[in-house]
């Protein structure tokens, strides 16, 4: 077993088509990540313990993608990553679990239920093909589905703990259209350069890779525009306001992270 850092979507396509030749049923675990991000630094140290913990069976492959890295924007595209850390662990050409928030807390007792055995997971979106020729489908998000006799009051209820746990998932955390690599506005691309400025490790979500999230957090705010910023689950504002807060106060970040 090994960790291999991707630098491309060929890279990825090559590495996984020489599994498929050397019929190997190798469990692959890809891992989107930011070096800056406390979180990220976390998991990190858990897939180099679990790199230890099997390294006797040399059936696990670990793939490490720097979302900060440019070339890393169409593995991301591929698969419809819009927040980091995200593992994806697959076997055999299926998606067995898709891992982030609180669910990477137990990402080695995944490791544990999915290492000695091989699934075959029949539903058609999961398929990951291995031919070179052929393209990976994006992973299936998830899906928000209530029951018809549900009231409003809690179909708002019921997001908004969603929201709190992506807005609580690092100290700080950043939800802008497109990636800190390749925002999609200018507006995102000034608040990830201010944060870098000052040295600020943040986390991020896309909202351009999820309408719903994207829609229900301007509810959640009361906020209509992006980016907008939270730390400590709290929300700061966008960037016009986070350069008010800094004028006011250049020690702004440092007290409240």
């Amino acid at each position: 077993m090994s960790l291999i850092e991707l630098n491309s979507k060929q890279h990825l396509i090559n590495t996984v088509s020489i599994l498929q030749q050397q019929q190997k049923h190798t469990l692959v675990v890809l891992y989107f990540y930011m070096e800056t991000n406390e979180l990220c630094q976390l998991i990190s140290n858990k897939m180099k313990e679990a790199n230890k913990k099997y390294n006797d069976n040399d059936n696990i492959l670990f793939l490490f993608i720097n979302v900060e890295k440019s070339s890393s924007q169409e593995i991301m595209s591929m698969f419809n990553v819009s927040i980091v850390p995200f593992c994806i662990i697959m076997r055999d050409g299926y998606i067995l679990q898709k891992l982030y928030d609180s669910s990477l807390k137990d990402f080695l007792f995944t490791l544990d239920e999915c290492a000695p055995i091989i699934y075959k997971v029949e539903n058609k979106h999961h398929t990951l093909h291995y031919g070179l020729t052929k393209q990976f489908p994006p992973v299936m998000e998830d899906t928000y589905l209530y029951e018809d006799d549900m009231d409003t009051e809690t179909l708002d209820n019921e997001m908004d703990k969603k929201i709190e746990k992506l807005v609580n998932i690092a100290p700080v955390m950043v939800f802008i259209k497109g990636t800190p690599s390749e925002p999609k506005c200018r507006f995102s691309k000034n608040l990830i350069e201010l944060l870098r400025h000052h040295q600020v490790r943040f986390g991020f979500f896309n909202v351009l890779r999820d309408p719903i999230i994207k829609e229900e957090l301007k509810r959640f705010t009361d906020w209509p525009t992006f980016p907008q910023l939270y730390i400590n689950g709290e929300f700061q504002g966008g960037l016009d306001i986070i350069r008010e807060n800094l004028q006011d106060d250049p020690m702004f970040f440092q007290k409240r992270i």
